[in-house]
């Protein structure tokens, strides 16, 4: 947050969502009330705590921190294209992701569009769409964040000789590999961007990304927060969670889900009828979906991932639709230590 302070005023959060140990109460965030929300966060369960942070203008901004001792956590950082597309705006967004790669100790990140979101290599199979870096890295993207650990793997001159529109190598020992000047770019020629995605992949070498089905494991780096994240396991016994349920997800029904988010919002809002909730996609309908899931919480009942899948496509819609046109970007970049 003081990175975040310390930049413009379009990157400072003006609300924010709390965890399960606040109810997952939404409330004004301000730079006087820091403190506060950091004590707050303290009293989050640890390895469970997710918060999500907002400002509407001009940057369409969302900030979503993770904590979790199974899989790493970590922060991403969401902007709306058009706010990009100003003058200067995409090297002051680098610079921030730059500066809180450098906070966070990111072992891994990137920054797409969800246009970047899809199958670029035929050979490739069918694989989950989360980020599990025991995985493999997921793809190139249009910024791609690699660590010491990846340095070290990959060797020098293999990442200062990869085919990319640039490579920054960063003051920890990791690197920034670009595809181009600006996100941006991909939209005017995603053929040639593709192209050089598997390039970039290729020059690495195909083993470290993850490519196959369920039970592939790519070559992976020593990460640094193996021993760390064994300790805490230990400290907190019973409070760890198996794998991210997400990650589980095969890529391609994400891709149908990107495709097809307005019809699964509505199917959502048909289901939750019978839980006789009538959701029409305005703010006020989200404070009474959060008591619903407060409910379920309390009780103790879990959801499946198709229900996570439709909310989240619900919410989706709402943002799109709050933010005035669909050029959102979701998920922009995504910090995994």
């Amino acid at each position: 947050m003081q990175v975040l302070f310390a930049r413009r005023e379009d990157y400072v959060p003006e609300r924010v969502s709390m965890g399960e140990a606040h109810g997952f109460r939404n409330a004004p965030f301000g730079q006087d009330q820091l403190d506060e929300f950091f004590q707050k966060w303290k009293e989050e369960e640890p390895g469970k705590a997710t918060w999500i942070f907002g400002k509407e203008t001009p940057t369409g901004l969302i900030i979503l921190i993770s904590d979790d001792l199974q899989g790493y956590g970590g922060v991403q950082v969401s902007v709306q294209r058009d706010y990009l597309s100003k003058s200067g705006k995409v090297e002051e967004f680098l610079t921030l992701l730059k500066k809180l790669y450098i906070v966070v100790h990111s072992m891994y990140g990137n920054v797409f569009l969800r246009e970047m979101f899809k199958e670029i290599d035929p050979h490739r199979r069918n694989r989950p769409a989360g980020i599990d870096l025991r995985r493999g890295i997921p793809d190139i993207f249009w910024a791609n964040f690699l660590g010491p650990e990846y340095v070290e793997m990959f060797g020098v001159e293999r990442i200062s000789s990869a085919p990319c529109y640039s490579v920054e190598h960063l003051p920890d020992g990791g690197a920034l590999l670009l595809l181009s000047a600006s996100p941006l770019d991909y939209l005017a020629d995603p053929e040639n961007s593709d192209k050089r995605r598997i390039e970039i992949k290729r020059h690495l070498g195909p083993e470290a990304f993850d490519e196959e089905g369920n039970n592939y494991r790519a070559r992976v780096p020593r990460f640094r927060y193996e021993q760390e994240r064994k300790l805490q396991r230990a400290r907190y016994p019973g409070r760890t969670r198996g794998p991210d349920l997400l990650a589980t997800v095969p890529r391609k029904e994400w891709k149908d889900w990107v495709e097809s988010n307005r019809a699964i919002a509505l199917a959502f809002v048909a289901d939750m009828k019978s839980e006789d909730m009538k959701l029409d996609f305005s703010e006020k309908s989200l404070d009474e979906l959060d008591r619903y899931i407060e409910r379920i919480v309390q009780k103790g009942e879990k959801r499946s991932i198709e229900f996570v899948k439709k909310l989240g496509a619900y919410l989706t819609e709402i943002i799109i639709e709050k933010l005035g046109q669909s050029g959102l970007i979701p998920n922009p970049t995504t910090y995994h230590r």
